[in-house]
C-alpha cells in the first residue's frame, strides 16, 4: 500500500468516526430537548442552538465523505440521452475543474469568514461557545471536498474513464440499460 492510499485511508476512517460521533451527538441533544420540553416541560436553553450548529459539521463532513467516494449528487444526465463515452469524458474533466475551482472559491471566502470572526471574539448567544468552532467546520469540508475534488480529477485523467467508480464498470458491461 502506497503512502497516499495510507493517508486517503485513514482520512476516511476519521470522517467515518466524526460523522458517527457528531450525529449520536445530534440525535442526543435532540432526544434531550424534546423529552425536556415535553415530558418534563422544562426547556433546555441553548441545546437548540448547540444542536443547529453542530449539525453543520455533519453536513460538511457528510459532503466531503460523500465527495472522497465520488457519491456526490450529480445529475447524469449523459446516460439518459445516450451521449458517447468519449464525450462524457470530456464532460466529466470539465465538471471536476469547476468542481475543483468552486471549492477553491469556498476555501477561500470559509478562511476569511474563520479569520473574521476570530478577530470578533464571537460567540453564540444563549451558550456563549466561540463561534468560530462552528464556522470553521465551513472552513475544513471546504479543504476536504477540494482535496477530493483535485483526487477526483486525477483518477479521471489516470484512467481515461468519465466515471472512476462502479458507475463506469456497470455502463460498459450493460450499456443497454
Amino acid at each position: 500500500m502506497s503512502t497516499l492510499q495510507y493517508i486517503d485511508d485513514l482520512f476516511d476512517k476519521i470522517l467515518k468516526v466524526g460523522i458517527i460521533v457528531i450525529t449520536i451527538t445530534v440525535i442526543a441533544a435532540m432526544t434531550l430537548q424534546i423529552c425536556g420540553r415535553y415530558f418534563l416541560t422544562l426547556p433546555f436553553y441553548g441545546l437548540d442552538e448547540f444542536t443547529g450548529h453542530t449539525a453543520v459539521w455533519f453536513y460538511m463532513l457528510g459532503a466531503a465523505y460523500s465527495a472522497s467516494r465520488s457519491d456526490h449528487i450529480k445529475a447524469d444526465m449523459l446516460e439518459v440521452f445516450r451521449v458517447p463515452l468519449k464525450a462524457q469524458y470530456v464532460i466529466s474533466l470539465i465538471a471536476s475543474i469547476v468542481s475543483i475551482v468552486m471549492s477553491g472559491f469556498m476555501v477561500a471566502w470559509s478562511y476569511s469568514y474563520v479569520m473574521w470572526s476570530i478577530s470578533k471574539h464571537e460567540v453564540t448567544p444563549s451558550l456563549h461557545i466561540p463561534t468560530v468552532y462552528f464556522q470553521s467546520a465551513v472552513l475544513v469540508g471546504a479543504v476536504l471536498l477540494f482535496v477530493y475534488f483535485i483526487k477526483e480529477l486525477i483518477n479521471r485523467i489516470k484512467h481515461r474513464q468519465p466515471f472512476v467508480d462502479d458507475e463506469y464498470e456497470s455502463q460498459v458491461s450493460n450499456p443497454d440499460v
